[in-house]
């Protein structure tokens, strides 16, 4: 029973997609050809091939309220830069094997689930850093309630500076600029997920050992529950004996 317990948690594990307002509720197959840059999840994808296609021609927005140029007196954001936060882009609303990094939170008298700590390989966050370095921002963060409104535009509530001068390297650039969801890996962690889409089947081995650890712990939580479940009803069966023949002896 343990044993069956601990497989079927691996496998939830393996494929599942977050539970926000933007997610599928269940992953599914997308056409390959629909999917653009997000191809690589198109299997086991938890966004729709419309999503994809915005992804990978996204315009003047990154995600809501945030622009891909937040600072146009001192040019646009270079290509390669928005190249990696597409891809993403597509790695946060398309993949299905996050969950050991998945972290429940409450906001707007809600529950939604957010990515925190996933192991992002050094080369990729180096790469990633390198690319947008040099190129403008009016935060330090990236999400939606980073920048203000106003009438509908986003607006920055930061002084535009250079990436390298809000994060000054690449660890703190991948650690901070989505509060979190990523760790920098540089070989101290079992292994790294990337961002390239050609990675994968890397990447799927990766969340599966990580599975692997969430399925032995459940299976020990499990089994611990049911032996104080076991203790208890004995501990109740005992107790009844003892109070029937005290009963019988007052007789």
């Amino acid at each position: 029973m343990f044993q069956i317990l601990a497989l079927t948690v691996q496998a939830k594990h393996k494929m599942r997609c977050l539970k926000t307002g933007h997610h599928k509720v269940v992953h599914s197959p997308e056409n390959v050809d629909d999917m653009g840059l997000c191809k690589p999840w198109s299997e086991n994808s938890c966004c729709s091939a419309e999503a994809a296609k915005f992804i990978s021609n996204p315009g003047d927005y990154y995600i809501h309220n945030v622009l891909f140029n937040q600072c146009p007196s001192h040019g646009n954001l270079s290509d390669e830069c928005k190249l990696y936060f597409m891809l993403d882009s597509c790695f946060y609303h398309c993949g299905s094997i996050f969950l050991p990094w998945t972290t429940q939170f409450s906001y707007n008298n809600s529950i939604t689930e957010v990515l925190r700590g996933i192991p992002l390989c050094s080369s990729d966050c180096d790469s990633w850093y390198d690319a947008c370095k040099n190129d403008y921002t009016c935060s330090t963060t990236w999400y939606s309630n980073s920048f203000g409104t106003v009438n509908g535009t986003p607006v920055c509530q930061m002084e535009c500076k250079r990436f390298k001068d809000y994060h000054p390297n690449s660890k703190q650039f991948c650690e901070s600029i989505f509060q979190g969801m990523f760790k920098y890996s540089n070989g101290g962690d079992r292994c790294c997920m990337k961002l390239k889409y050609e990675s994968i089947d890397d990447n799927l081995k990766c969340a599966h050992i990580y599975s692997e650890d969430y399925s032995i712990t459940y299976g020990k939580m499990t089994k611990c529950t049911f032996a104080m479940f076991l203790f208890a009803v004995v501990a109740i069966f005992i107790l009844a004996l003892i109070s029937n023949f005290l009963i019988l002896l007052c007789l």
